[in-house]
């Protein structure tokens, strides 16, 4: 067979296709929308000083976000998906890399909630760096995205999942991946007895 055979071969496995019914629905209902935000000025020629009326914002959005996360640590589901961002004068868009902007954001959280007596230590935050407009602009943000209140139990369970890449980025928030390995261990596990799927699909898709 020759290359260019091959080639057409191989064009015409991965031509595109429509999604069912079933699952385009999905993918027209996003559901990891932002439902919170604070974000605070840095303070020019200082290393990490957030500018005064920000810093008295944060404490009404910390004060909600605890009461949101021990709710659901009594009730045994998962944590909200917290991302937290910083902005500035750069080139590069990094998305998962933890910079010392994000340290200081991720210790006032844990601070927070150990003063309520709720562990985050092992909790996994979302790290994401943006390009600023303006030259000498810094900024740092907090947001929170919609989580469903639902915890590894009922992932374990469940047998489809769909999960979104925030715009223009190409890897999964925290939340997300946490919910992807308590699927897959659930997969696992069910794989062992006879009834269970030989085969876990994943499938990605552009809209």
């Amino acid at each position: 067979m020759s290359n260019h055979a091959a080639a057409a071969g191989q064009t015409e496995d991965l031509r595109l296709t429509w999604l069912p019914r079933e699952l385009s629905g999905r993918v027209r209902k996003r559901a990891d929308a932002e439902i919170d935000r604070w974000k605070g000025e840095l303070k020019a020629g200082e290393p990490f000083v957030i500018v005064e009326g920000a810093r008295k914002r944060l404490n009404g959005f910390i004060d909600k976000l605890m009461a949101d996360i021990a709710d659901r640590a009594r009730n045994d589901q998962q944590l909200p998906d917290i991302r937290l961002h910083f902005t500035r004068r750069t080139h590069k868009v990094d998305y998962g890399v933890r910079r010392p902007e994000h340290e200081v954001l991720e210790d006032l959280v844990r601070g927070e909630a150990l003063k309520r007596s709720i562990d985050l230590s092992e909790f996994r935050f979302t790290y994401v760096t943006r390009k600023s407009e303006e030259k000498s602009s810094r900024a740092v943000e907090i947001t929170v995205h919609k989580t469903p209140k639902l915890g590894e139990g009922h992932y374990l369970e469940e047998t489809s999942l769909t999960e979104f890449f925030p715009p223009r980025l190409d890897a999964l928030p925290e939340a997300a991946r946490e919910r992807i390995t308590w699927l897959s261990m659930g997969f696992i596990r069910r794989r062992e007895h006879e009834d269970g799927n030989k085969i876990l699909s994943i499938a990605m898709t552009r809209s």
